[in-house]
């Protein structure tokens, strides 16, 4: 599945997925964490996302996973920020970070990830940050 590419001047949809470029870039091996800030979601059956930091060759390396069951809820957090820590992720890079890729999944081997009508995912920005 070819995933668009996308700036993040503004809440990008990620609902089936996407490309967000960071604002600035980390050098492989760098100890940092990636920041997804303005991160919402909204509509009934939402998928697992799997998060992955790029480099510029399209190699990636796993960050981790976003679950939305208990954000969904009435009452939830809205714009919330996500945190991942990098290290090990730009380690197996083949060279400076310079996206982060948010790809939908269903938890099941092998399934794909079912993106029910009226669901919404957005990401307003994405960023590397030192520790």
């Amino acid at each position: 599945m070819m995933i668009p590419a996308c700036a993040t001047a503004a809440p990008v949809d990620v609902t089936r997925g996407a490309v967000l470029r960071l604002e600035t870039g980390a050098p492989a091996g760098a100890d940092a964490v990636v920041r997804l800030h303005g991160v919402s979601a909204g509509g009934g059956g939402l998928p697992l996302y799997e998060v992955f930091l790029c480099d510029a060759r399209g190699h990636r390396a796993r960050l981790g996973l976003i679950s939305f069951f208990n954000e969904t809820a009435p009452g939830a957090q809205d714009n919330a920020v996500r945190e991942f820590p990098a290290k090990a992720a730009l380690a197996a890079l083949q060279g400076p970070a310079v996206a982060v890729e948010l790809r939908p999944i269903s938890g099941i081997a092998g399934e794909p990830a079912r993106i029910a009508p009226g669901v919404q995912v957005n990401v307003g920005r994405a960023e590397i940050v030192p520790r």
